[in-house]
C-alpha cells in the first residue's frame, strides 16, 4: 500500500513538471521569436537607410563633378578641341563615367563626344527636356546608343545645361553617363552573404540594381508591372527607329502584388516594413526606403528582402536544440526520480519486516548497533580519503586549466602574427593590383587581425580627414569628411599616435551621430610612411559589444598601419605614373584623332588620305603595285542646306559616308572625307579596270537612296571620277586633280554616274580656267555686250519687251557662247559685277528707248541666283532705278525656280521687296526645274516664260502640258511668254491656246542696241499702218 502510494505521488510530479516545461519552453520561444523578428526588421531598416545615404552620396558626387565640367570655362568656351581635351582629363579621373557628351543646342549635334563617334541626336528625350527646362537633373535608366558599342547598355544621365556667360542663353547641353554597374558595385559593398537581399528601382520604378543582372538588362519596371526590351531581328541584330533610338519592346512580367506596393510605397518617399507572398508561396521580409536625388530629379527606392523562413531558422533551430536538450535531461531526472522512489520504498518495507525481527530478537539489537557504528566510522574515513583526492584531482584541474589558457594566449599571439605576416606579404608583394584594390585588401586584413566586421580608411585632404575605403554596414559613405571637432579625429590629429577606447560610449567627446550611436570600442591608427607626416588614418569600430585589445595586439596594429601607409605611398606612385602614361597616350590618340579624322563622320580626313596616298605611293613595290581613287562629291546636296538647313546636310553627309562605308566593307579600302560633300574611296592591287568600273557602279547605286529629312524623304544621288596611279598620275597631287577632274565629267554628264580619267578632260579644265581668267578683265577690256531678242503679242502682233542678252566677244578667244562662260561666272563669283553691270547697262536702254518715245516698253533681265542671294542687290537695283530715273515697270526681272528655291524665304522676301519698288518679275524656264504649283502661288511673279525645250514639241507630245500650263498661269492673272517659237504651226498653236506673248527666231534673233531700235521703230510702223488701214 505505501509502495503505490509512492509511486502515484511521483507521476504526479513528473506530469506536473513535463506540464511545466512545455508551457516555459513555448512562452520562452515565442517571446525570442517576436525580439529577434523585430531585430531583423530594425536590422533591414538600418540597411535600407545605410544604403540608400550611400547611393545618394555616390550621385551627389558624381553630380558635383558633371556641374563642375559643365560650369567650367573649357567648356563654356565652346571651343570644341579644349571641351575634347577637357573632358578626356575628366573621364580618365572617374572611371565612373560611362561617357560624357557636349551636344549643341542650336541643332543637338553632339561635337564632343568622349566615347563614339559625334552625330546628330535632336530627337533624344533627355534634350528635348533640357532645352524646355533647362534645368539639370539625373535621369530614370535608359538605353543608350552609341556607334562603338556592340550591344546597348543600361546608364544613369546627368544631365546640365551650358550657357554663356553674357546672358545666360543656352546654347549647348552636357551629358554625363554612369552605368548601372557602378550603383551595382557600391550596394554589393554592405552585401555579407546573409540571404539579405537590395533592389534599387529608379523613379519610374525601373529596375537598376537586382541580384538576377536579366531584370537590369531587360528593365523590369515594378510600377507597370512590364519589361523593356531592345528588338532585334531574325538574326539577332538590333533595330533602329532611328539613327539615335533603339526599338523597344514591351512585354508584362508577373510580380508579387506585395513588392509591388512597397515599391510604390518607397517611390512616393514613405519609408516603412511589409511581408509579402513571393511566386513560391514563400514569405518575404521587405524595407523599403526613398533614395534621395541631387538636382531636379524624383526619388528612387531601395528595398532589402530576406526570406523569413531562412531569417528565422537560426532561432527555430536553436530553440529545437534548447528543447531536446532539456527534454532528455527532463526524462534523466525523471528516471532518476522513479528509481529513487523505488528504493525509498524497498527501503520501507525492510525497515518493517527490520522492526518485526527486532522486537522478537531484543537481545541481538544492541550487537547490530555496535557493527553499524563501527561501519559508520569506516564510512567516515573512506570519505575523508575520497575528500583528499578530491582536493588533490582539483589542484591539478587548476594548474592544467592556467596551462591551457597560458597556451591559447600563446596561440592567439602566434596566429595574430601569423595573420599580421600574411597581411604584410600580400600588401607588398601583390604589385599588379589597382591601388582601390590594394587599399580595400590592406582594411581588409586589419579587419581580419583585429576580428571586427566595420571599419574605414581616410586620407588626409586640405586638412581634414575624408574617408576613401569602408567596409561594414555602419561606417561613413566614402567622401565624407570626419569632424575635426569631436571623436578620436581631433587627438590624431593633434597628437599623431594612435588612438583606442574601449567604451566609446563613455568617452567624455564622443560624437553623437547616427554612424557613432551604436559603437562600443573603437581605434584610430594614425598612417604614417614617414615618422612625424601623417597622411591618413585606419578606423576599426566594434558595435553593441565592449572589445578589449591588448597592448601587444595594438602594438601589432600600428606596426601593420605603418607599412601600410608605406606600401600606399609606393602604390600612389606607381598608379600616378600610370595615369600620367595613360593620359599621354590618350592625348595623344586625340590629337591623331583631331589631326587625322574628321569630327563630323569619323572618317579619316584630307590629311590622313595624303598621308596614306604618300605612303602608299612611296611602298618599296609602288612600281608594280596599282591603286585607284574614287573622287565621290554628293549632287545637288546644297540645295538641302538652303532648303533644310546645314544640320539636315550634315545628317546626308553623315549617312552618305556610312553608305560608302558599307559598300566598301570586308575589302581593303580606304575610304576619306575631303571636306564639304566630297570623299575620296582609295582601292589598292586591283586586277584590271572592269573590276574598278563593277566598285564605281556599286558606289552610284547605294549612295543614290531616299535620305529621311524632317519628317519627309529627300532622295541625293553622287558623281564620281576615277584616277588611277600609275596610268593617269604618279603623284599625290596628280591624282586627286585628275579624278576632281573625272567627276565634273560625270556631273556633265547628267550627273549620278562616274566617268573615268581623260586626259581631254584636262584640255578641258585647262580650257575653262583660261577662260575664267580672261573673263575677269572683260568688262574692264569692254568686251561684254547685250542684245536684245523682242517679245511680241500674240493679240494684237505690238512688241511689249525686249529680253536683254549677255554676250563675249574675247580678244583672245573670240566670241564664247553664253552656255560656256556663264557657269564659270557663276563657279568663280564674276556674276556679281557681271550682273550688275547688265542691269546697268539695261536700264540706260530703257533710258534712250523712253526718249525715242518707247516709255511702255519693258527690258527683261535675267538673273542669277547668286546675285538674288546677294544681301546688296535689292539696295543696288533701288539705287540704279534712282539714279537713271527710269519707271520700275520697265525693268523686268527673271529668275528661275530653281534659284528661289535655293533660300525660299528669303527669296520671297527679296522678292517682295523687288515688287514693292515697282520692278516687274517674271519666272523663268518653268517646267525644266522644280515645277510647284505650290511655290508657284507664294511668288509675287507678273509673267511666267515656258521654256523653249517644251515648245518644240508643239504641236506634238507636249500640246496637253503647255496648254495646261497656260490656262493655270491665267487663272493665277499671269502673262504667259513662249520661248523659242521658231515655226508658223508653233505660232498657230499657241495663238489657239490664248497664250499671251511669244518670243523666238520666227520674230528676230537677239539683236545688238541700235538694231533692236530700227526693229522697234519699224515694227511700231508697220502697227501703225495696220491700225490706220
Amino acid at each position: 500500500m505505501l509502495q503505490r502510494n509512492s509511486m502515484r505521488f511521483s507521476l504526479r510530479i513528473i506530469i506536473l513538471g513535463l506540464f511545466a516545461f512545455l508551457l516555459f519552453n513555448t512562452v520562452n520561444y515565442y517571446l525570442l521569436s517576436t525580439s529577434y523578428y523585430k531585430h531583423l526588421t530594425e536590422e533591414n531598416t538600418v540597411y535600407s537607410e545605410t544604403v540608400a545615404l550611400s547611393i545618394s552620396s555616390f550621385l551627389e558626387m558624381a553630380y558635383q563633378v558633371g556641374a563642375e565640367m559643365a560650369q567650367s570655362q573649357e567648356v563654356r568656351s565652346m571651343k570644341v578641341q579644349e571641351q575634347q581635351l577637357f573632358l578626356l582629363n575628366r573621364f580618365s579621373q572617374h572611371g565612373f563615367f560611362e561617357n560624357l557628351i557636349i551636344q549643341r543646342a542650336a541643332d543637338g549635334l553632339q561635337t564632343v563626344r568622349v566615347r563614339g563617334i559625334p552625330t546628330s541626336r535632336p530627337n533624344r528625350w533627355w534634350f528635348r527636356r533640357l532645352l524646355q527646362e533647362q534645368q539639370p537633373f539625373v535621369s530614370p535608366s535608359f538605353y543608350s546608343f552609341s556607334s562603338d558599342m556592340q550591344v546597348p547598355a543600361t546608364v544613369i544621365g546627368l544631365f546640365f545645361p551650358i550657357t554663356q556667360d553674357e546672358d545666360d542663353t543656352l546654347v549647348a547641353v552636357m551629358a554625363a553617363l554612369l552605368r548601372v554597374d557602378e550603383i551595382q558595385e557600391r550596394v554589393g559593398q554592405f552585401y555579407h552573404g546573409d540571404e539579405r537581399y537590395t533592389y534599387v528601382l529608379d523613379e519610374t520604378g525601373t529596375v537598376i540594381v537586382h541580384p538576377d543582372s536579366q531584370q537590369i538588362k531587360e528593365h523590369y519596371n515594378y510600377k507597370t508591372g512590364q519589361k523593356t526590351l531592345v528588338a532585334r531581328d531574325a538574326a539577332g541584330k538590333v533595330l533602329l527607329l532611328n539613327t539615335s533610338e533603339y526599338k523597344l519592346e514591351y512585354q508584362p512580367i508577373t510580380l508579387p502584388q506585395g513588392l509591388m506596393q512597397a515599391s510604390a510605397q518607397a517611390l512616393d518617399g514613405i519609408q516603412g516594413n511589409t511581408e509579402y507572398q513571393d511566386l513560391e508561396g514563400n514569405t518575404i521580409l521587405c524595407s523599403y526606403a526613398p533614395v534621395r536625388l541631387p538636382g531636379y530629379a524624383a526619388s528612387w527606392a531601395i528595398l532589402t528582402v530576406q526570406n523569413k523562413t531562412l531569417a528565422l531558422a537560426p532561432l527555430r533551430n536553436a530553440a529545437i536544440t534548447h528543447i531536446l536538450l532539456s527534454f532528455f535531461i527532463f526524462s534523466g531526472l525523471a528516471a532518476l526520480l522513479l528509481r529513487q522512489s523505488r528504493a525509498v520504498d524497498l527501503r520501507t518495507l525492510q525497515l518493517h519486516d527490520s522492526n518485526t525481527a527486532l522486537q522478537i530478537e531484543v537481545t541481538e539489537r544492541s550487537h547490530a548497533e555496535i557493527k553499524l557504528t563501527a561501519a559508520n566510522e569506516e564510512l567516515l574515513a573512506i570519505n575523508e580519503e575520497l575528500l583528499a583526492v578530491t582536493d588533490e584531482l582539483h589542484h591539478s584541474n587548476e594548474h592544467m586549466q592556467q596551462e591551457i589558457q597560458i597556451r591559447q594566449t600563446t596561440e592567439g599571439k602566434l596566429r595574430l602574427r601569423e595573420l599580421q605576416h600574411r597581411a604584410m606579404v600580400q600588401l607588398f608583394t601583390d604589385n599588379t593590383a589597382a591601388l582601390d584594390v590594394q587599399m580595400q585588401t590592406m582594411l581588409d586584413s586589419a579587419l581580419q587581425l583585429t576580428d571586427a566586421a566595420n571599419g574605414y580608411i581616410a586620407f588626409l585632404e586640405d586638412g581634414r580627414l575624408q574617408t576613401r575605403y569602408i567596409r561594414g554596414s555602419h561606417t561613413p559613405f566614402p567622401g565624407q569628411f570626419l569632424s575635426t571637432t569631436g571623436g578620436l579625429c581631433p587627438l590624431l590629429l593633434a597628437t599623431g599616435r594612435l588612438q583606442y577606447t574601449e567604451d566609446y560610449q563613455s568617452f567624455p567627446n564622443r560624437l553623437r551621430d547616427i554612424y557613432w550611436q551604436d559603437i562600443s570600442t573603437a581605434i584610430m591608427v594614425p598612417l604614417k610612411p614617414t615618422n612625424d607626416k601623417i597622411i591618413g588614418c585606419l578606423t576599426i569600430i566594434w558595435l553593441h559589444t565592449v572589445h578589449p585589445m591588448e597592448p601587444d595586439a595594438l602594438e601589432m596594429l600600428q606596426q601593420y598601419a605603418d607599412l601600410s601607409a608605406l606600401a600606399f605611398q609606393a602604390a600612389k606612385l606607381k598608379e600616378d605614373l600610370q595615369l600620367e602614361l595613360v593620359q599621354r597616350k590618350q592625348l595623344h590618340e586625340q590629337l591623331s584623332r583631331i589631326a587625322f579624322r574628321d569630327a563630323l563622320t569619323g572618317l579619316p580626313n584630307r590629311a590622313c588620305l595624303l598621308t596614306r596616298l604618300e605612303e602608299e605611293i612611296q611602298l618599296p613595290d609602288a612600281s608594280i603595285r596599282s591603286c585607284a581613287l574614287f573622287f565621290v562629291d554628293l549632287d545637288d546636296l546644297k540645295s538641302i542646306n538652303d532648303n533644310f538647313g546645314h544640320f539636315a546636310g550634315d545628317t546626308v553627309i553623315i549617312a552618305a559616308g556610312e553608305k560608302l562605308v558599307q559598300t566598301m566593307a570586308g575589302s581593303n579600302a580606304f575610304i576619306a572625307r575631303l571636306g564639304g560633300d566630297e570623299f575620296i574611296v582609295l582601292v589598292t592591287n586591283y586586277t584590271d579596270v572592269q573590276q574598278l568600273a563593277k566598285i564605281a557602279e556599286r558606289l552610284v547605286e547605294n549612295l543614290c537612296q531616299d535620305y529621311p529629312l524632317a519628317a519627309t524623304n529627300v532622295r541625293i544621288s553622287g558623281s564620281i571620277g576615277i584616277a588611277s596611279y600609275p596610268h593617269d598620275g604618279t603623284t599625290v597631287e596628280e591624282l586627286l586633280k585628275k579624278s576632281d577632274n573625272a567627276m565634273y565629267a560625270a556631273k556633265a554628264a547628267g550627273r549620278n554616274c562616274w566617268r573615268f580619267f581623260d586626259p581631254a578632260m584636262l584640255s578641258d579644265a585647262q580650257e575653262k580656267l583660261r577662260l575664267t581668267n580672261s573673263l575677269r578683265h572683260a568688262l574692264e577690256n569692254n568686251e561684254l555686250s547685250l542684245v536684245y531678242q523682242p517679245q511680241l503679242s500674240l493679240k494684237d502682233d505690238r512688241l511689249i519687251a525686249f529680253e536683254a542678252l549677255l554676250r563675249w566677244h574675247s580678244t583672245e578667244h573670240g566670241c564664247v557662247p553664253p552656255g560656256r562662260f556663264i557657269p564659270l561666272a557663276e563657279q568663280s563669283q564674276l556674276i556679281i559685277p557681271i550682273g550688275e553691270w547688265i542691269l546697268s547697262q539695261a536700264c540706260q536702254f530703257i533710258q534712250t528707248l523712253s526718249k525715242l518715245g518707247y516709255a511702255d516698253i519693258r527690258i527683261a533681265v535675267n538673273l542669277s541666283p547668286k546675285q538674288l542671294a546677294d544681301d546688296h542687290f535689292v539696295g543696288m537695283v533701288k539705287q540704279l532705278l534712282h539714279t537713271t530715273q527710269i519707271l520700275p515697270n520697265q525693268l523686268e526681272l527673271e529668275i528661275t525656280e530653281s534659284a528661289l528655291l535655293t533660300a525660299l524665304d528669303e527669296s520671297c522676301s527679296k522678292l517682295h521687296k523687288l515688287k514693292d519698288l515697282g520692278v516687274s518679275l517674271a519666272l523663268d524656264d518653268f517646267g525644266t526645274g522644280y515645277s510647284s504649283l505650290t511655290h508657284l502661288r507664294l511668288f509675287p511673279v507678273k509673267t511666267l516664260k515656258i521654256d523653249k525645250s517644251f515648245i518644240d514639241n508643239i504641236p506634238g507630245k507636249d500640246n496637253t502640258l503647255v496648254d495646261s500650263l497656260i490656262r493655270f498661269a491665267q487663272s493665277l492673272k499671269m502673262n504667259v511668254v513662249a520661248e523659242g517659237v521658231e515655226r508658223q504651226e508653233q505660232l498657230d498653236f499657241l495663238r489657239v491656246c490664248g497664250c499671251d506673248l511669244v518670243q523666238g527666231y520666227f520674230f528676230s534673233q537677239p539683236l545688238p542696241t541700235k538694231n533692236a531700235i530700227t526693229f522697234l521703230q519699224a515694227h511700231s510702223t508697220r502697227n501703225s499702218c495696220d491700225d490706220h488701214n
